[in-house]
């Protein structure tokens, strides 16, 4: 079922970009785009995360019991856990056939900095530092491909 109301603009051109370190709510909102061809999925196979746990005291100490698990519209299980977690076996999002960008341990160690020095907020009474170039090719992808669309559509 989808949802409509007067004025809304909803065939707008989409991205959703995802690598290994996207999980629960991310692959929730990936997977409905993607199974409702609402946006291209570009990047790397998510996490699998697919479940929620809760952590309960259990005799002297805790134990962590899986209570729910996310399955994607099409209704594939979106929890790495719930196979045996081959590369060939249905779990967590893939990107769109053409748009598979598989980082390299350098490049994804650059993303995780390049990300957590986005959030750091500069001291004034300090000089500022230099930022290292990134490059992001996922990125990168996902807005040539956002070009593309525009530019056929001139």
């Amino acid at each position: 079922m989808t949802g409509h109301s007067a004025g809304s603009e909803l065939d707008f051109k989409m991205v959703c970009l995802v690598n290994g370190y996207s999980a629960s709510a991310s692959e929730i909102v990936s997977a409905c785009l993607q199974d409702h061809k609402r946006a291209v999925i570009i990047g790397e196979r998510s996490y699998g995360k697919g479940s929620v746990q809760n952590i309960s005291d259990f005799d002297g100490g805790q134990i962590k019991v899986t209570i729910a698990s996310f399955w994607r519209p099409s209704g594939k299980n979106l929890n790495k856990s719930s196979t045996t977690g081959k590369e060939d076996e249905d779990w967590g999002v893939r990107p769109d056939k053409d748009y598979a960008l598989e980082l390299s341990r350098k490049e994804r160690e650059d993303l995780a900095e390049h990300l957590r020095n986005t959030e750091i907020i500069p001291r004034r009474d300090r000089p500022a530092k230099e930022k290292a170039e990134f490059k992001d090719r996922q990125l990168d992808l996902a807005l040539k491909h956002l070009r593309d669309v525009v530019k056929a559509s001139r």
